[in-house]
């Protein structure tokens, strides 16, 4: 959002006192977080003045010629401006300054602009490595809408440190999630060095905010074969375990099991090319993980076990580890403020 304003310059004079006779007129451009000054040329008394309507009194001599020339100048601000964003570009005070001059400017690519490009310079990224980005990318737009325009120059250490605390107190993000996220970045500010946007970089910059170790906690033989053994009605519920269970028996991560289709699958194993990593697998199968796959190759769905998303599986893992009693005793750490439970 861009705005303007226009006001008499309220200086002193030689006598100490305001000045109140050709006092000059002022613009004040506000856009962006970004606040500037620019002069208009134009001089009248104070008198003359209306401070409210941003203009010189319609009763003083030249009104309209002046009148005219503010809103000459507005037009032009805005116009700059606006063309400036049309094309993609974040415009600077400086690149303000120079375009009212006159001067051709040679359009600097924004950081977001950069950003996207750094998203679509590699097309061995993972799906789910894009979405890790696009999903940074947002958080850093957003973030921008409280910082202010973000150039390459102003990025080091006092500014990742704001942009954690956003991750935190905005979003309440896990220390984990937001060193993971500051690790998103920093790989595009390399990127950008890399590729001569941003040589003013200085790559050593870090957060303060670690990653903590997470504990790995597996279920044990006993609760294994709770889930199991576990009667199910609900087919959703049904489907959620058993991607898990065909997880467990393959060792699979739940991305490479979504896109797992029937043509992959063999008579003693199946064909994996693996998300994360992108390296072919022949994973052996085993009597449990079999039967999985049996109970829908009849399906009219190319997928060898029809998951959804993830994030409704879990909410149906935790249903059937609730009739499945799972109730052992576990300590959790909140990694924003560090308390256990």
């Amino acid at each position: 959002m861009a705005s303007i304003k226009f006001y008499i310059e309220k200086r002193k004079g030689d006598d100490g006192l305001v000045m109140i006779k050709n006092v000059p007129i002022l613009i004040s451009f506000s856009f962006s977080n970004n606040r500037m000054w620019i002069t208009t040329g134009e001089r009248i008394d104070a008198v003359k003045w209306d401070e409210e309507k941003q203009k010189v009194k319609a009763s003083a001599n030249g009104a309209a010629e002046i009148n005219n020339v503010l809103q000459k100048k507005r037009d032009d601000i805005m116009s700059i401006y606006r063309n400036a964003i049309a094309v993609g570009t974040e415009p600077s005070i400086k690149y303000i300054r120079e375009a009212l001059k006159g001067n051709k400017i040679t359009a600097r690519k924004s950081v977001f602009q950069l950003y996207e490009e750094f998203i679509k310079s590699n097309a061995n990224f993972s799906e789910s490595t894009i979405k890790k980005l696009n999903t940074n990318l947002i958080h850093l737009r957003n973030f921008a809408k409280k910082e202010g325009t973000i150039e390459f120059k102003y990025i080091d250490d006092a500014f990742i440190s704001r942009f954690e605390r956003y991750y935190i107190n905005d979003l309440q993000h896990t220390h984990n999630t937001i060193h993971k996220n500051i690790g998103n970045f920093k790989w595009f500010l390399k990127w950008a060095s890399k590729n001569g946007y941003a040589t003013e970089i200085n790559l050593s910059i870090s957060g303060n905010i670690r990653q903590n170790e997470n504990e790995i906690i597996a279920l044990t033989t006993d609760e294994l074969k709770a889930v199991m053994n576990l009667t199910l009605t609900d087919f959703y519920l049904s489907v959620a375990r058993d991607a898990f269970l065909f997880g467990c028996f393959t060792g699979l991560r739940f991305s490479d099991i979504q896109k797992l289709l029937k043509e992959d699958v063999e008579a003693d194993y199946i064909n994996v090319t693996v998300q994360k990593t992108k390296n072919y697998l022949k994973v052996p199968l085993s009597n449990q993980a079999k039967v999985i796959l049996d109970r829908y190759k009849d399906t009219p769905v190319t997928a060898a076990i029809p998951v959804y998303t993830g994030q409704k599986v879990n909410n149906n893992l935790k249903k059937i580890g609730e009739e499945a009693k799972l109730n052992r005793l576990v300590t959790t750490i909140d990694k924003t403020n560090l308390s256990t439970t």
